[in-house]
């Protein structure tokens, strides 16, 4: 074969060889085909080699004269085609992605590697694992108090008024004292003396003190009992404050009420050496745990006539008399019980109690007790006041009507005492 149709036949395929390589090169880009990779981890593009062959044919080609071209020129350009490409510097390309395809987990440590270093959006912070938390459960300390507690005896005087019957309604010496016998409660005896003699024996609560300088209240309940020809016993009531003036001293006042027998108040105002003192870290106390809540129930209100059977005499409660009483529910738990009882005079009972849970004896019979405590107050020539204790039966017949069966006592001025018998109509079905 001649030697220039060898030659244009080597020309005619390298162009051939490079308009196939433009067109595949393209398609291969569009459909993000493969890369040459070089040494240092770039990538050639095919589409971008093949162009610039292309390009580099139709350079050396304008080069040549036209009506001169000889087979000499025609062999330099095909060999000149057919050099190796020099190395020219690499074009880096970002890491293509794959999306991730449902259902399909990676396993491979080279695919959480590609995704940790896939760069993200500007912008972007990369997220930060929160910090471990403490799983530990929290210890919630009991809520304390702390307490400076003392007893002591004093010397005071007593400013009273009312009867005059008692130490304690006239100015009278008084010798007190305090024995605290646990961190909240104290017993609080005195003794005034004037004409004739009255004892204070009242039991007291406590607040908190927390030592020298510091004044700590108290308020509390007893009874009174006074000598003479005026000789009687009556409720005490009494509240004062403390004052702690140093670990040996203490300043203290204090007002007592006799409310029952004839009338009587006093103010005592006293200086008192203190001992069995101590500085206590005691659990605080609430109303809840004094009173510990209880679910509700039903605790129906009445009213109804009865009769009262007494004895001792001198007041309504201590004789034969008709009577009116009544149930004022307060909460599922407590009651007002006011009642009246004629007679030649009148007495007026005026206690609270607190309702127990119904007693099921048997499938119709139940008794629901209570107990309480409160005043009552009579009329006629021996009107007074006194102390009422009561405590009892009411007794469901129906849901509208109950029986009651009942004592009520007034133990200190003329002891009397009356049982209560009667029918209620109720404002609604006791509990079961």
């Amino acid at each position: 074969m001649q030697p220039s149709l060898v030659l244009l036949k080597r020309l005619l395929l390298s162009f051939s060889l490079a308009a196939a390589a433009i067109a595949g090169g393209q398609f291969s880009v569009n459909a993000q085909g493969a890369e040459t990779a070089h040494s240092d981890g770039s990538h050639d593009e095919p589409g971008l080699t093949a162009q610039a062959d292309a390009q580099e044919a139709a350079s050396l080609l304008s080069e040549v004269p036209k009506g001169q071209v000889n087979l000499e020129q025609l062999a330099a350009v095909s060999d000149r085609l057919q050099e190796p490409p020099v190395a020219s510097a690499p074009v880096k390309s970002r890491q293509a992605t794959i999306p991730p395809v449902p259902g399909k987990a990676l396993t491979s440590a080279s695919g959480f590697l590609a995704q940790a270093a896939e760069p993200l959006p500007n912008g972007t912070e990369a997220p930060v694992d929160p910090a471990p938390v403490d799983s530990a459960p929290l210890e919630v300390s009991a809520a304390v108090e702390t307490r400076y507690r003392f007893s002591y005896v004093g010397l005071g005087v007593n400013l009273g008024t009312g009867s005059g019957d008692t130490a304690l309604g006239e100015v009278s010496f008084a010798a007190f004292s305090k024995f605290a016998f646990s961190p909240h409660f104290s017993f609080r005896p005195a003794v005034l003396v004037s004409n004739d003699v009255s004892f204070l024996l009242p039991v007291t609560y406590d607040f908190p003190n927390r030592g020298p300088g510091s004044i700590s209240p108290y308020a509390g309940v007893g009874a009174m009992f006074s000598t003479g020809r005026s000789g009687n016993a009556d409720l005490l009531l009494t509240a004062g404050l403390d004052y702690p003036l140093n670990p040996e001293l203490a300043v203290t006042a204090s007002v007592n009420l006799a409310p029952l027998n004839k009338f009587d108040i006093g103010f005592i105002i006293g200086l008192a050496y203190t001992f069995g003192t101590e500085t206590i870290t005691t659990p605080a106390i609430s109303l809840r745990d004094i009173v510990p809540s209880r679910p509700p129930r039903q605790n129906p209100s009445y009213f109804g006539g009865a009769g009262n059977f007494g004895a001792g005499g001198g007041t309504a409660l201590g004789r034969i008399s008709g009577a009116i009483y009544s149930k004022i529910a307060l909460g599922s738990y407590f009651s007002f019980r006011p009642g009246l009882l004629i007679s030649r005079n009148l007495t007026f009972l005026l206690p609270v109690t607190y309702d127990f849970d119904v007693i099921a004896l048997s499938d119709y019979i139940r008794l629901a007790p209570y107990a309480g405590i409160g005043a009552a107050f009579s009329t006629g020539n021996n009107n007074n006041a006194d102390l009422l204790l009561t405590g009892g039966f009411d007794i469901p017949i129906t849901d509208q009507i109950a029986a009651t069966v009942g004592v009520n006592i007034g133990p200190i001025d003329r002891f009397n005492i009356g049982f209560l018998l009667g029918v209620a109509y109720t404002f609604g079905p006791f509990a079961r």
